[in-house]
């Protein structure tokens, strides 16, 4: 578990996931997955591979990552 990324942001990563912390966000946090080419949306393991919904804070992000990480493609 990292929580600095390269350029010393804020950013909590659990395997291939990644929840970036911006300053000056919206309010809109995204857990995402980095991909060999891209970076893409996490999506939970199921037959409608549904997206992982958005987030109003930071911390509610990195908790449901911890919790539902087996559950993720």
């Amino acid at each position: 578990m990292k929580y600095k990324n390269v350029f010393g942001e804020l950013e909590f990563e659990l395997g291939n996931f990644f929840v970036p912390h911006r300053t000056g966000c919206t309010g809109q946090y995204r857990i995402l997955k980095h991909e060999p080419w891209y970076v893409t949306d996490a999506r939970f393991a199921d037959e409608f591979w549904d997206t992982v919904p958005p987030f109003n804070s930071w911390i509610q992000a990195v908790k449901f990552l911890k919790e539902n990480y087996k559950d993720l493609l």
